[in-house]
């Protein structure tokens, strides 16, 4: 499970060069088809465990590194926003400022 936390960091986003190809059908998940019997649950099944953890496509990661060349951070804010979020007992998430 993953946590959020509102923060008050600002990262600077001016220099970002989105291409024109990232838009909501570059996001948009492929549809799976319905299974109709016996066959196709197990065939579906099949697919699935062979596809497990595939991996992102070159093109993707090249044009998040494009995206993410842009984006001008300190290391201090690069180790933060790669940190994950965890409270322990007695935390007070209402009571942190970061």
């Amino acid at each position: 499970m993953a946590y959020v936390i509102a923060t008050e960091t600002k990262v600077d986003v001016k220099g970002v060069i989105v291409p024109a190809d990232v838009n909501d059908a570059f996001f948009k998940a492929t549809e799976e088809k319905k299974t109709k019997g016996k066959e196709d649950f197990f065939a579906m099944q099949a697919k699935k465990e062979t596809t497990k953890g595939s991996e992102t496509s070159e093109a993707r990661k090249k044009l998040q590194l494009g995206v993410d060349a842009g984006i001008k951070t300190t290391d201090e804010v690069k180790a933060y926003l790669k940190s994950t979020f965890a409270l322990r007992k007695g935390d007070k998430p209402h009571a942190m400022r970061f």
